[in-house]
């Protein structure tokens, strides 16, 4: 999973120093969870084993085109391509969800 910043709503935690469009983080996606009760029910929560920052200026207009959704599925290998990530050479950490975490919007 890669995450592009797309900060468009008031609402939304923005980090000051990604500019928008900006990739910023690459995840090995380890499964989905359906959520079954409270204001997420309905929705899968994405899991990960493993994780790594990164920054490519642009990612999202590399990849996407206007219009798209915030959530699509793309091949790996030519998303990683087309943004020259070599995952090999990446610092990967351990992803350890906090005890008690919970979606939070």
């Amino acid at each position: 999973m890669i995450a592009c910043k797309n900060y468009t709503k008031d609402w939304a935690v923005s980090e000051k120093n990604i500019p928008q469009g900006t990739a910023f983080f690459i995840a090995k996606v380890a499964g989905f969870q359906k959520m079954l009760d409270g204001q997420y029910e309905g929705r899968y929560l994405i899991t990960f084993s493993e994780y790594a920052e990164i920054r490519i200026p642009k990612a999202w207009q590399k990849i996407c085109v206007r219009g798209l959704p915030a959530a699509r599925y793309f091949n790996t290998n030519d998303v990683l391509a087309d943004l020259a990530i070599e995952p090999s050479k990446l610092a990967w950490k351990s992803f350890i969800p906090a005890e008690n975490a919970s979606p939070q919007r």
